[in-house]
């Protein structure tokens, strides 16, 4: 696969993480913001516009002609001031064109979805993270088969924008998605909107997933603490494999507790205190049977 086609890929994942929170500014008539998140990916826009002009050979989805009127509609709305104008531009042209440009190349290149370096780095910052847990001394985290995941009932599979989702199998052998197919930044960006307060001191979080909700929260509240328990050791093992999530990682307010069985969790959160809150991801809470939140 060409060098710069990679880089188109990974540019556009930070487009639409971009964008689509953009989107949610304006509707919010948060124009500053708004106006922020896209300065923030003007030059990776410009970049991914004339690597696709410069190859038409390889991008045959498209025409040069488009591209640039679909920019230059949105620089003019931006110029107006017409912000919703800018909002339905972004969502319903350039979000479109991105997803286009991410399933044309996914559907082209064989795209390297695992790195085993950086899932070993990961793993084993991971095992420094983890609070109080021998689990590592008796199986090796190290070890990856996704083959015999696959059969546990563990799906890793690409979204449209790009990032990973996982499907997982519950108590019953009903497979759930933990993210979004589609739009994964701006749903694990929602999610952590809505579970933001202020004066809270630390976050007590059921469920890590790939980790992009956490990631959202620790960026809207730099301040605060974050516990986050996770009773799943695959879901560890297939977080560091197929999402970067070096901001939980190396962040030092930052707690991931491995319980099994859930009891640390239950405990914790009924001696919750003030300043401090519990979040649930769901879809994490909705694959065990044991359903201990009330």
């Amino acid at each position: 696969m060409k060098e710069n086609v990679q880089t188109v890929f990974n540019k556009n994942i930070i487009i639409m993480d971009a964008i689509g929170k953009a989107i949610i500014y304006i509707r919010e008539s948060n124009y500053e913001a708004a106006i922020q998140e896209i300065a923030n990916v003007t030059d990776a826009i410009s970049f991914v516009a004339d690597a696709i002009m410069k190859d038409r050979e390889y991008y045959d989805l498209v025409s040069v002609e488009s591209i640039c009127e679909m920019l230059q509609g949105i620089l003019d709305a931006k110029q107006d001031q017409d912000y919703i104008l800018v909002a339905d531009l972004l969502e319903l042209q350039m979000e479109t064109f991105i997803c286009s440009v991410q399933n044309y190349i996914m559907n082209k290149e064989d795209l390297p979805i695992f790195e085993q370096s950086t899932y070993y780095k990961q793993i084993q910052d991971l095992e420094s993270k983890v609070v109080d847990c021998d689990i590592f001394e008796e199986e090796s985290m190290e070890e990856l088969s996704t083959t015999e995941l696959l059969e546990k009932g563990y799906r890793i599979e690409f979204t449209s924008c790009g990032l990973m989702t996982l499907a997982a199998e519950n108590q019953n052998g009903i497979a759930h998605y933990l993210h979004t197919n589609h739009k994964i930044s701006q749903e694990a960006f929602l999610l952590a909107r809505s579970w933001r307060e202020s004066n809270i001191h630390t976050y007590v979080i059921y469920g890590l997933g790939l980790g992009y909700h956490i990631m959202e929260l620790i960026k809207l509240d730099r301040e605060a603490a974050f516990e986050i328990y996770e009773g799943d050791l695959n879901i560890l093992k297939l977080c560091c494999a197929f999402s970067n999530i070096e901001e939980i990682l190396s962040n030092s307010k930052v707690k991931i507790i491995f319980d099994p069985d859930f009891s640390q969790f239950e405990k914790r959160r009924k001696e919750v205190q003030a300043h401090e809150k519990v979040c649930i991801h769901y879809p994490s809470y909705e694959r065990t049977s044991l359903h201990v939140v009330q």
